[in-house]
């Protein structure tokens, strides 16, 4: 007797260990398919809202590139650009910024050295190095995400400003991209939270924590920084 219910415990364990082993098998592939179309469904979503931000920015470029076109035409600015006049420069930038309900105005001389901005006194640096700015100045109209020091990112649409048909400087029109108002429209748009990084640096975003919008703190998965920022993956 002793031996059969020694039997018999064999038996049953055997048979308990069979059904674990086959319900953590059945739970694992279960998960491994339920992973494969939540995932597929996430990347559709990012890739969904990358390509309705990129259609809204495209959509902002063009009609700044109208606004610089037609304030760059004016005989007024072309004329302070050539005096040096700052003041002048300035209240022109300032009065198109409110006509075109642009965040940045910035106006240059024809070496790309700051004349004049609406949206701060800050003249006399050069922005040469801008992409936008150096087309401009050669006699080319030009678009740009631009990384500035005093906002992260900024839309812009730049214009030649010219006077008896020569290049005397360039009128940039431009939104910033990292204020609460914009990312307050990216959400809407996708439906999803939204958040830009400066280098690896949170500059604006649509998540909020006591009240507060989280910025000035860190990215702080090192498997992000180094796919994005140092290989450049999406």
């Amino acid at each position: 007797c002793p031996m059969r219910l020694t039997l018999m415990h064999k038996y049953i364990l055997s048979l308990l260990a069979a059904v674990l082993v086959c319900g953590l098998t059945t739970l694992l592939v279960t998960i491994h398919n339920m992973e494969r179309p939540l995932d597929s469904q996430m990347k559709e979503n990012v890739t969904r809202a990358q390509h309705e931000i990129a259609m809204l920015n495209e959509s902002t470029l063009r009609r700044f590139a109208t606004y610089a076109a037609l304030l760059a035409d004016d005989s007024a600015l072309a004329q302070a650009i050539m005096a040096g006049d700052s003041q002048k420069v300035r209240g022109l930038a300032k009065a198109a910024m409110k006509k075109t309900g642009a965040d940045i105005v910035v106006v240059t001389d024809a070496k790309g050295i700051v004349v004049g901005r609406g949206h701060t006194a800050r003249l006399g640096d050069s922005i040469l190095k801008q992409d936008n700015v150096a087309k401009a100045v050669r006699g080319e109209a030009a678009t740009a995400v631009v990384s500035g020091a005093e906002v992260a990112f900024t839309l812009r649409a730049s214009y030649p400003v010219r006077h008896e048909g020569a290049v005397v400087g360039s009128l940039s029109v431009g939104i910033s991209l990292v204020s609460p108002a914009y990312f307050d429209e990216l959400k809407q748009l996708t439906g999803m939270d939204v958040t830009v990084f400066k280098d690896n640096m949170r500059a604006m975003s649509t998540i909020v924590k006591d009240g507060k919008r989280i910025v000035g703190t860190p990215l702080e998965s090192p498997e992000i920084v180094e796919a994005v920022l140092q290989r450049g993956e999406t």
